[in-house]
């Protein structure tokens, strides 16, 4: 029997003139064994049939839900954990994707509400910028990471970068985990933490460095640090 034969078709609950057409069978790929071939060709090559197949997928925003429509750019709002934070909030998003030259500032004017970039430098399309910020967003929504507390206590929060990471063993080539790290004592591996945390950041991001809080007695020990860490280089 030839495929053509065994076709039949599905239609759409809100527009009968789309229909998705589906053979039954055996076929392989280089990856799987399927049951049934979906043909789509016309729905991708067909402009009229690609606009009624959109306008229904849209329609169930039309009238209802806002969603913001997110373009993303080289040269714009830099991606960071407060705009995450606040994106992660949003019911639905759209996020666009330009390649090589962009797209058409009509366009443009027409959809998008927010204008987003990964960093200052040019890609040849938008689309790895867009799965950076899916995933920047996307663990900061309650349930996708196990562990709720990870996220709200890593990179950038506070405007302060994470405190070094060690797992097992406790001794790789002569350099050892710190010790307070082994002790079990909860409130002094907080508090190492939050003072590597701050001279991370103090080192390797002074801008971020600017922008963060520290308490009168962080800055002190701040201070004596350096003091200590200048006196010992000078010996």
């Amino acid at each position: 029997m030839e495929l053509e034969d065994r076709m039949f078709k599905v239609y759409a609950k809100g527009d009968e003139k789309i229909q998705l057409k589906i053979i039954p069978g055996h076929f392989v790929t280089s990856q799987s064994h399927i049951s049934h071939y979906l043909e789509m060709t016309t729905m991708k090559t067909r402009c009229a049939e690609a606009a009624r197949i959109a306008k229904l997928l849209s329609s169930r925003y039309e009238t209802s839900t806002p969603v913001d429509s997110i373009i993303c750019m080289d040269g714009l709002e830099v991606i960071g954990a407060f705009l995450a934070e606040e994106l992660a909030k949003e019911e639905d998003l759209i996020l666009l994707c330009g390649h090589y030259e962009g797209i058409d500032e009509r366009v443009l004017e027409e959809i998008v509400t927010d204008y987003v970039s990964i960093g200052d430098y040019v890609l040849t399309g938008g689309e790895l910028p867009a799965m950076v910020m899916v995933d920047a967003i996307s663990r900061l929504v309650p349930g996708v990471l196990h562990n709720d507390v990870s996220a709200e206590f890593e990179s950038f929060q506070d405007n302060l970068l994470e405190y070094p990471q060690y797992s097992r063993p406790e001794e790789w080539h002569g350099k050892k985990v710190p010790s307070v790290l082994l002790s079990g004592h909860h409130a002094n591996i907080e508090k190492w933490r939050r003072e590597q945390s701050i001279i991370r950041t103090y080192e390797r991001r002074p801008d971020l460095f600017e922008k963060c809080e520290l308490t009168e007695k962080e800055k002190q020990w701040l201070k004596d640090y350096l003091d200590d860490k200048i006196s010992r280089h000078q010996e």
